[in-house]
């Protein structure tokens, strides 16, 4: 692969400026005329080239006090950056993901003040959307599920059977304590800390003090909940 790379530099540099507009990657094979086994082999080596030639451009041009050399962020890779932040991505990995420099994106939004609007919130979803999964696993819940038994036996004929039966059932996954900590001493943190040993003037720990403070839930509202609870266990079959 390597000697096929030194002998056609120019495919490097060829897709070195398709690389800078943006063209799409099968774009590219095509106009480099490439089949496609062999342009999956080299991808490696175009990407590799991409960043170091990218470097070099950009410490020449500063030397030259010219603006530096910038990857063109089309409508595609604006659309796969944020797609990325939704996933979850900090910034410099979602750049890394689609190989361009970061310098790229942020060049760009400082120009595109809906671009970094439509970034921030991508942003912000992927945390909203965190923080709901965490309050859900750390309260607990239901999901359908359906069981299969099978029964085995002997008709009166001599003629042996399987029947399978399918029921329709809730089952409840209990909240999780680590998930319940988490959530609270970040979302909370005045009431709820790592170190329960902290006070808070009154001699108790902070989270000892905080439950105390929910005295105002009475036994007969907890005798209500479980028994709404058993009522809904019964209901739909839950474990």
């Amino acid at each position: 692969m390597q000697q096929y790379i030194l002998k056609n530099e120019d495919i490097l540099k060829s897709y070195y400026e398709y690389w800078l507009k943006g063209i799409k990657p099968l774009a590219i094979m095509e106009k480099l005329n490439l089949s496609k086994r062999k342009f999956n082999e080299l991808t490696p080596d175009f990407l590799t080239y991409c960043r170091h030639r990218l470097k070099f451009d950009t410490r020449e041009s500063l030397t030259r006090n010219e603006e530096p050399v910038l990857v063109e962020l089309t409508d595609d890779r604006r659309k796969e950056f944020l797609e990325w932040i939704l996933s979850g991505l900090p910034y410099d990995k979602a750049a890394l993901m689609m190989n361009v420099p970061l310098i790229t994106v942020t060049d760009f939004w400082f120009k595109d003040v809906t671009f970094k609007t439509m970034v921030d919130i991508a942003s912000e979803t992927s945390v909203a959307r965190m923080t709901k999964a965490l309050f859900k696993r750390g309260i607990g819940y239901n999901l359908p599920c359906e069981e299969v038994s099978t029964t085995k036996g002997v008709t009166a004929e001599g003629v042996t059977f399987d029947s399978k039966t399918t029921t329709k059932k809730i089952k409840h996954y209990p909240g999780d304590i680590t998930a319940q900590k988490f959530f609270l001493y970040n979302r909370a943190p005045d009431k709820w800390s790592i170190d329960g040993a902290k006070t808070n003037g009154s001699g108790k720990g902070k989270i000892i003090a905080y439950i105390d403070s929910l005295s105002v839930i009475n036994d007969n509202l907890l005798d209500k909940f479980d028994e709404d609870q058993k009522a809904f266990d019964e209901k739909y079959n839950v474990e």
